[in-house]
């Protein structure tokens, strides 16, 4: 999963049906976000959480299409199958897929993405995790500024990532 700009459609898929964001999906804040429904994969859940990938197009600010990252699926199943003994590997394998764009349950839905589109993926003790890129205080901060009482959007991603990790709080009597 090495997203390239010179072939987004041989390792990327449009998010959203490729429509364009407004603002840059990568500055992410409680209203401008994007996000869609994600199945995790070893939990059998669905959730509806921000997810963007990747980001291309538009002029900087706006007109900015997200991206879901496409999984080369040769090297995935090679890894798939490869052992790896670490305490992050749940499966016991180099190579697992965390989340996926979770199908349709309405039929008025029509976003649907091929089998090896992913959202969230492990290779080894390396985490792909969706996130935002943008060098903005506001994307890397817990906290949203615009609203000092809001956690930052992105910050599930961390949880997720440090939960799957083997990460657990530590409680202090």
């Amino acid at each position: 999963m090495r997203p390239n700009s010179s072939d987004i459609a041989g390792t990327l898929y449009a998010a959203d049906g490729g429509s364009p964001s407004s603002v840059t999906p990568l500055y992410a804040n409680y209203f401008e976000a994007r996000g869609a429904c994600v199945r995790f994969v070893a939990e059998n859940i669905r959730a509806h959480v921000m997810t963007v990938c990747n980001a291309h197009g538009g002029n900087g600010f706006s007109n900015v299409v997200p991206y879901f990252w496409r999984l080369n699926t040769t090297q995935h199943n090679t890894l798939a199958n490869a052992p790896y003994t670490h305490r992050v590997a749940r499966n016991g394998r180099a190579g697992e897929i965390l989340a996926r764009p979770a199908p349709p349950t309405n039929p008025d839905d029509g976003e649907t993405y091929g089998t090896d589109c992913v959202v969230a993926y492990r290779y080894k003790n390396i985490f792909w995790l969706p996130h935002t890129l943008a060098s903005l205080p506001i994307t890397i901060s817990f906290w949203d500024l615009h609203r000092p009482d809001t956690l930052a959007p992105m910050l599930f991603w961390l949880l997720y990532g440090l939960q799957v990790a083997g990460v657990r709080p530590r409680c202090v009597p």
